[in-house]
């Protein structure tokens, strides 16, 4: 039986949500695929719910909700195409500035071999 529901929540089995584990306070947390194909992150958890007197209340009720993941995979997408940008960017950069850091390192020593070319037994003395 639903007690209550979001409107236009679409409708996925009661079963697919998985059955509350004593674990703790806190539900496990199952992503489950609707019977239209999108993805679910699904709970329920047992609690008692107070404020209905105890002869019309169960002694434990069964609370499941499910998140629609839809929005956040494609958050996810959005930001792994940047991320790959972002990457081939960095990598790039740090090319081009390993490139010039090596050749102002290198240039005493090209300035060296510059002056030893010059020198030869004339200009000994």
């Amino acid at each position: 039986m639903i007690a209550s529901q979001s409107p236009g929540f679409p409708a996925i089995p009661i079963e697919a949500a998985p059955l509350p584990s004593a674990a703790g306070p806190v539900a496990e947390l199952h992503d489950v695929l609707s019977p239209k194909g999108r993805l679910y992150r699904v709970a329920a958890k047992e609690c008692a719910l107070p404020g209905a007197p105890p002869a019309r209340r169960p002694a434990r009720w069964l609370v499941q909700m499910a998140y629609d993941r839809k929005p956040e995979m494609r958050i996810q997408r959005s930001f792994l195409k940047y991320l790959w940008a972002v990457l081939a960017g960095a990598g790039v950069l740090c090319a081009l500035v390993g490139y010039v850091i090596a050749r102002r390192g290198l240039r005493p020593i090209v300035s060296m071999g510059e002056a030893m070319r010059r020198i030869d037994s004339s200009t000994l003395k």
